[in-house]
């Protein structure tokens, strides 16, 4: 039962569905059911593709994480903003579109973001699990809630955005992310942007 974790240099991917509740509210169970599935399948599809390890599906979010060593990223953040890129663009086509009548448009949100984390195993020995934790994760976590705010489906942290190079991006500004202190520069991908090539951003 003992914890089995080391810090790693990990690019992080947090994709959610909006509206997603509201939709489940008013929708057939089966129905809701299918649009889930396509998601995490195809997310599953294109992080693997990428290189990305799908860590955990959270209710209607998908957590995706690319791991290099505990001092190096490596090339992983460009695959990570090439897997966001991807996912946002193929879901176009699988999300209901136009929405149910009364509701709001389901739409993919997506925060990315590179940095240190704990990632191991965890629990007791009748039930272990893998997580990765920290602060890396948990400013990808808050991006993905600023999207709706900063009207755009993708958003980047500043560590990210230094391993891929900022001047392909759009500066969003500085915020304070909820629950933590120190203030975080946030970037946008272009929403005209196409696919990144590997290797590059």
């Amino acid at each position: 039962s003992a914890i089995k974790a080391s810090v790693r240099q990990v690019s992080v991917m947090f994709a959610d569905i909006r509206n997603f509740s509201a939709y489940c509210e008013e929708r057939p169970p089966e129905e809701a059911a299918a649009v889930l599935h396509a998601f995490f399948t195809r997310a599953t599809d294109i992080v693997q593709a990428e290189g990305g390890v799908i860590e955990a599906f959270q209710g209607d979010a998908v957590l995706a994480v690319w791991y290099g060593s505990a001092v190096d990223i490596g090339p992983h953040a460009h695959s990570a903003l090439r897997a966001a890129v991807r996912l946002s663009s193929e879901m176009q086509g699988v999300l209901p579109d136009p929405a149910p009548a009364g509701l709001e448009p389901l739409a993919l949100g997506i925060g990315l973001e590179c940095g240190p984390a704990m990632a191991g195993s965890f629990g007791p020995a009748s039930r272990r699990t893998h997580m990765v934790l920290g602060r890396t994760v948990t400013i990808t976590s808050r991006l993905v809630d600023m999207t709706v705010d900063l009207s755009h489906p993708i958003l980047i942290g500043e560590g990210l955005a230094a391993q891929v190079g900022a001047s392909g991006l759009e500066s969003m500004g500085v915020f304070i992310l909820d629950g933590l202190r120190i203030p975080h520069h946030i970037y946008a991908y272009p929403l005209n942007g196409v696919v990144p090539p590997p290797g590059d951003a």
